[in-house]
């Protein structure tokens, strides 16, 4: 949920920088882009919450994994695609 949500606003901001800011200051797409992750990563701080109290709301509950468990290829897999 997060990851996507962090990506989302990346990819909005980004672009949105490069279409109006970047144009007019003349930035590279790539200082777009870091702009962009820079304000995603800002959302995210706040966003993180929100993420984990929706995921309640809807009835997922968080897995509690031991720390073995955490450390399978299994599990970090999965982390991988879910965040």
């Amino acid at each position: 949920g997060f990851g996507f949500a962090d990506n989302f606003i990346m990819i909005v901001a980004g672009d949105a920088i490069d279409n109006s800011i970047g144009l007019r200051m003349g930035l590279s797409t790539l200082a777009a882009a870091g702009i962009g992750n820079l304000i995603s990563d800002v959302c995210g701080i706040g966003l993180g919450e929100f993420v984990e109290s929706w995921s309640a709301s809807l009835g997922l509950k968080d897995p509690r994994l031991t720390p073995e468990q955490a450390a399978l290829r299994k599990s970090r897999w999965v982390k991988s695609l879910a965040c």
